[in-house]
């Protein structure tokens, strides 16, 4: 994780299975958090919506994106399926990317 801050701007940076939050107290003195940044999973469904809305506003050209299981022999499964015209969770990409030996699943 990394934090800049520059003035009143407060910017947040993580990768992999870091999150950040910002820590305090609201005005009656109680403790108050804001998650700032979530872990970032090849199975985030919120990530992938993210990051595919972001591709949507500013790279409407672009591809869209892909989550895959990058498996030692050269196979990539897709995490994401659809449905009804929306991303889902392929369950059954697991099960796949066992097959080819994938090691690591989150």
């Amino acid at each position: 994780v990394v934090v800049v801050i520059k003035g009143k701007r407060l910017i947040v940076a993580a990768v992999g299975d870091s999150s950040a939050a910002l820590v305090g107290r609201d005005q009656d003195g109680q403790p108050k958090h804001q998650l700032l940044v979530g872990e970032h999973s090849p199975t985030s469904l919120a990530e992938f919506e993210r990051i595919s809305q972001w591709r949507r506003e500013f790279r409407p050209r672009q591809a869209m994106p892909r989550f895959v299981y990058d498996c030692p022999d050269g196979e990539m499964i897709d995490v994401f399926g659809e449905k009804n015209g929306k991303a889902v969770l392929d369950k059954n990409a697991e099960k796949e990317a066992d097959k080819h030996d994938c090691m690591v699943k989150t």
